[in-house]
């Protein structure tokens, strides 16, 4: 039994064609193991993920797709369409394949509405942050707080491809956040993705008091003075409605993504600076005072932009707000959606289709 990138590695041998038939054979002998596969959709590079995310969006029961393909490029493609990509293992012809999820309800926050505590800003002094600078060792640190988990080889080999072909006009780009106690040891972190002007936060550790909400609050600021708008947390939980987050519909979601997925920033380059620049400013001065060359612009710009897309997103909000508000009076309102109205899933180069299972 191979992996999952063995089995589809695209760009690395085979074809592209010769790597989705591998996939193919793949998925069919797995579901053939597997029988309950045949109630999820499955996902291949071949797949018009333009069509079917839309429908999906409307007939998927649950949270999940499948497929047995890590190729980066599929990945990053998945991760431009609003699939938050996981991984599990499996009893099959291969150890491990990829849950591409589409959440029901997205964990979500306008960067302007991050709640930071007083507390958080006192322990800011204490730490540095910096981006991009030792990847490696913040997937190592995510796994060793958490196990494995999700984080099994195939997607970690995915998600380092993708983070080492970062690059200005990439559609998707790869980051690790890390934060530093004054010993200079590693203490926080995380791993998450840019998609035009929305971050999505994959997974984290943290070794050290107030380190991990430094890190968040550190990270949220900094996503907004380069000019992000959207920050994506994936599932609900409670540490996230703290900093401001708020759930919504899946449909909703991907609707704010397609706005922003093409939007420019100044990207999330930058040394180890000061989080009590970001935090304290009145007290620390420049957040960018080890910033590296890309990360200059001045936070005064900054701040003015940041007045002109709150209040561009609290109009956006508002609207969203009012639909959801119709969409619990009347279930009539759903069919105002900009996305093709639902029909049966059939991927039409693909041999497993896709049934909903019955409401329990």
């Amino acid at each position: 039994a191979g992996s999952g990138k063995e089995r589809c590695d695209m760009g690395q041998g085979q074809s592209d064609a010769a790597a989705v038939q591998a996939a193919q054979a793949d998925a069919r002998k797995l579901v053939a193991a597997q029988p309950w596969l045949q109630r999820i959709p499955l996902l291949m590079p071949n797949t018009n993920l333009v069509e079917q995310t839309p429908r999906l969006a409307v007939a998927l029961y649950n949270d999940f797709c499948w497929s047995p393909c890590f190729d980066a490029k599929f990945i990053a493609s998945l991760c431009y369409h609003g699939f938050l990509p996981i991984a599990t293992p499996v009893d099959g012809p291969i150890s491990v394949v990829l849950l591409p999820k589409l959440h029901k309800r997205r964990c979500l926050l306008l960067l302007p509405d991050l709640h930071i505590g007083k507390k958080t800003r006192r322990a800011s002094k204490n730490f540095r942050i910096s981006t991009d600078t030792c990847y490696a060792d913040v997937v190592a640190a995510c796994i060793q707080q958490h196990g494995e988990n999700w984080l099994y080889p195939p997607i970690v080999a995915a998600f380092t491809a993708i983070h080492k072909a970062n690059k200005a006009g990439n559609k998707v780009t790869m980051h690790s956040v890390e934060v530093w106690n004054k010993d200079g040891q590693l203490v926080a972190g995380e791993l998450g993705y840019a998609c035009g002007a929305v971050y999505t936060s994959l997974t984290g550790f943290c070794r050290e008091s107030s380190a991990g909400t430094v890190q968040l609050c550190t990270l949220g600021k900094l996503l907004e003075q380069r000019g992000f708008q959207l920050w994506d947390l994936g599932m609900s939980l409670s540490y996230k409605s703290s900093l401001g987050a708020k759930d919504v519909p899946r449909l909703q979601f991907l609707e704010q993504l397609q706005a922003l997925r093409d939007e420019s920033t100044r990207g999330l380059q930058i040394g180890q600076t000061s989080c009590a620049g970001f935090l304290r400013p009145d007290v620390a001065g420049s957040a960018e005072d080890g910033a590296s060359a890309g990360a200059s612009a001045s936070a005064g710009a900054a701040a003015s932009q940041g007045e002109e897309r709150r209040d561009s997103l609290a109009a956006k909000r508002k609207e969203g707000n009012d639909t959801d508000q119709a969409a619990t009076t009347t279930t009539t309102t759903t069919t105002t959606t900009t996305y093709p109205p639902p029909s049966p899933l059939s991927v039409s180069t693909q041999t497993i289709t896709f049934t909903p299972p019955p409401p329990p």
